[in-house]
């Protein structure tokens, strides 16, 4: 069921970068309806999160924060393409797998943590 609701996700999201690839931007109410469909989508995973325990929860947190973090960067570059929008896009996307790797990371002890950690901050560019 989670898959479905990322599929659906993507594909909403893939249908707002289409629009924009083709030369159409989106108009602000589809701009703003997609914002909101993002964030309910974010609610319903944080809802599917709560019931797992430990570090895996932690890392679906992580998992859902990235991904919203990512489709609210690929709105703002289908509602108004620029150097910055894409850039953003490029950040938002290294972020989610920084936090993502880092949580994993987490459920490891010792030196092998510290070596995932250092692993991570190298692989992603974070300092």
């Amino acid at each position: 069921m989670n898959k479905l609701k990322i599929t659906a996700l993507s594909a909403a999201i893939g249908l707002a970068m289409s629009a924009s690839a083709m030369g159409a931007s989106l108009s602000e109410a589809q701009y703003k309806s997609a914002g909101q469909r993002i964030s309910a989508q974010h609610t319903v995973d944080l809802a599917t999160c709560e019931a797992l325990a430990g570090n895996r929860k932690d890392v679906c947190i992580a998992e859902t924060n990235g991904r919203q973090n990512v489709a609210k960067a690929e709105l703002e570059l289908s509602y108004g393409d620029s150097d910055k929008h894409r850039h953003d896009v490029r950040i938002a996307k290294a972020d989610a797998a920084y936090a993502i790797a880092n949580e994993k990371c987490d459920s490891l002890a010792n030196d092998a943590k510290v070596t995932c950690i250092q692993e991570a901050k190298a692989r992603y560019g974070q300092s």
